[in-house]
């Protein structure tokens, strides 16, 4: 056996991997860094019975693909798609729903899925209006601020990232010096904790709240974590602008750090008042604390917010993104779909199907399950005469429960807490029909097995389900197939350049 080998690429696999197939049956064969057609070397890293894991060391053959987006695409991990032709990416994206909901799901067998082909981004370069980016130890000495490097953990600078607005990757740099003049260094995360799987997510259970003592964050991994920048507009008149006039944005900037000392604090807090008086674009900062080992972008505890008046209250930084003719408040650190543009589509495709005529079936009432801080439930409620949103962030049922106030839907209200718990309690409650509509948007972990359950025993008549995952769905799609026939399904493209595709399914309640 050699460590290297020549082989071509036929496919993609969900993680945007080069796949190649052997004539002789054997083992197939990811290769990070190829792309379909390419006839390439590869170094095997990792052998198991039924696939290997390669990395493409040279290309030998070729194929007509489009240019680089950035002068960072060999190196940086975000956009591994980005010189394969649009088209090529649309085509792809909507394999891989099908190759998941067949292959997984176990559908397609006795009639043909009912996938329609997938929608484009309307935009393909600046289309983010949220990006996250790593601290992290600089070549030589000090830090450097960016996205990690294509399979490792080390951060890679880069200026010349085409995913966000230009103003934003200058905020960035402007936040890159001032860390690095700090003289604290970046967070490394373990790396061997990492690699073995055992570092996980907690629950964040502190948020909002301050520590009860210090502890100084260099004695452990480093300080400096993540800088996330977002814009949207501090003001929800929808004439005041419109969602692509750039004048009228303004930019949220969230700090995530370890845990620090008052000095710490008192630097970060620097860092901010010197960012907010050097970018009028700039509308707030927060800074924000994270305890746990890990690479996770998110803050466990708030320790400051600021404007150009002063300190904040926790909740005192709200911004405004439109969608759907409305326009959704949230907190910097909320989920929301980050480009906006394909969120559109996304949401307009949602609400059609769950508002679609139906024989016999009347909208009443309508649960809308992982709602967030309520889009898109919330542009279908004016249908409904009953609405009621689960979301397990607490902070976002707030947030959920103000939009829907402003949008004058008294009819809507919400809950904090686990999906399956809160849907066992519905279920216990309520018989089966009484909530006739049902709408889901989870993370990539899917719906929660318990939580499922529950649903199929209320028995809506309409489910629509919005998905960031292929793996996860059609897993979620074996156990409704049992009483839900799969109406439609439509992959969305909001992430072009990467294999991450979004998709709306609507699954209609069998006689």
């Amino acid at each position: 056996m050699t460590d290297e080998i020549v082989c071509r690429i036929d496919a993609l696999s969900h993680d945007g991997r080069g796949l190649h197939r052997p004539e002789d049956g054997g083992p197939v064969i990811f290769v990070a860094g190829s792309l379909p057609g390419q006839t390439v070397r590869a170094r095997i890293i990792r052998r198991q019975k039924r696939f290997w894991e390669a990395q493409r060391t040279a290309v030998l053959e070729d194929v007509a693909l489009a240019a680089d987006i950035c002068p960072h695409g060999e190196d940086c991990g975000g956009c591994p798609w980005q010189r394969l032709p649009y088209a090529a990416q649309l085509r792809w994206k909507g394999q891989l729903v099908r190759d998941a909901l067949e292959r997984i799901g176990g559908l397609g067998r006795d009639a043909a899925l009912p996938l329609r082909p997938a929608l484009g981004s309307p935009e393909q370069r600046a289309f983010r209006n949220k990006m996250e980016f790593a601290f992290g130890p600089a070549d030589g000495s000090g830090l450097c601020l960016g996205l990690r490097r294509r399979g490792g953990l080390q951060v890679l600078p880069v200026p010349g990232c085409a995913l966000p607005p230009g103003e934003g990757l200058e905020l960035v740099t402007a936040c890159a010096g001032l860390a690095a003049r700090s003289g604290l260094p970046a967070y490394v995360p373990p790396r061997s904790a990492a690699e073995e799987g055992r570092l996980r997510p907690r629950a964040e259970k502190n948020r909002g709240r301050r520590p009860r003592r210090e502890r100084p964050a260099t004695e452990d991994c480093g300080f400096w974590r993540f800088l996330v920048v977002r814009y949207g507009w501090p003001d929800p008149a929808p004439a005041q602008a419109a969602a692509d006039d750039a004048p009228g944005r303004r930019w949220w900037l969230t700090c995530v750090t370890s845990p620090g000392t008052a000095e710490q604090r008192r630097t970060v807090a620097r860092m901010g008042r010197e960012l907010l008086d050097a970018f009028p674009c700039v509308q707030a900062f927060v800074h924000e604390e994270r305890a746990t080992p890990d690479a996770l972008v998110a803050g466990e505890t708030r320790v400051l917010c600021l404007d150009r008046r002063g300190d904040l209250p926790d909740d005192g930084a709200p911004l405004y993104l439109p969608l759907g003719g409305r326009w959704f408040g949230i907190d910097p650190a909320s989920f929301f779909q980050v480009n906006s543009r394909a969120a559109e589509l996304l949401a307009a495709t949602a609400v059609d199907l769950l508002l679609s005529p139906q024989a016999g079936v009347t909208p009443r009432r309508l649960l809308d399950v992982y709602c967030g801080a309520g889009a898109p439930g919330l542009l279908a409620a004016g249908h409904f005469e009953e609405v009621l949103g689960m979301e397990y962030d607490r902070r976002a049922v707030l947030l959920a429960e103000r939009n829907a106030r402003r949008f004058g839907f008294g009819h809507c209200r919400y809950e904090a807490g686990d999906a399956a718990r809160l849907l066992t309690a519905l279920a216990r409650k309520h018989g089966p029909g009484h909530w006739d509509h049902a709408l889901l948007d989870p993370p990539r972990g899917g719906v929660a097995p318990e939580a499922l359950e529950a649903l199929l025993h209320l028995a809506p008549e309409r489910l629509v389900y919005i998905s960031c995952n292929p793996a996860t769905l059609a897993r979620d799609a074996r156990m409704l197939s049992a009483d839900y026939e799969l109406v439609q399904v439509t992959p969305l493209d909001l992430f072009p350049h990467s294999p991450h595709v979004e998709s709306v399914s609507c699954w209609q309640r069998r006689a």
